[in-house]
């Protein structure tokens, strides 16, 4: 099967159900080690392509603002569920592409 958006956003949509218990798990260390090495400082702005289920969004410094963009709606939505269950206000979503980014350049 050639992978394209449509059915890369499909095969992540059924996914999104168990990614956190599954490779969810091995990549969570690595994730949060590397936003510990970014030393974010108040007001800075983050970028977290492929945020996928969200599951590292707790990690990033509430004076920052984070957006998390992803291409599956299924993802997006397990990652929507845990902003509003952790009150994680300094964190938004975007669906999208990460190659066509609906950001001005900056």
């Amino acid at each position: 099967m050639q992978m394209n958006e449509s059915s890369t956003s499909r095969l992540y949509d059924l996914w999104a159900k168990f990614y956190d218990s599954s490779f969810g798990r091995l990549v969570y260390k690595h994730k949060r080690r590397a936003i510990e090495q970014l030393q974010l400082q108040a007001g800075q702005r983050v970028l977290d392509l492929g945020v996928g289920t969200g599951m590292i969004l707790a990690h990033y410094p509430a004076e920052v603002t984070a957006v998390g963009m992803d291409l599956s709606a299924g993802m997006l939505a397990k990652a929507a569920e845990k902003i509003r269950c952790l009150q994680l206000d300094h964190c938004h979503l975007v669906q999208a592409d990460a190659m066509q980014p609906p950001f001005a350049a900056g």
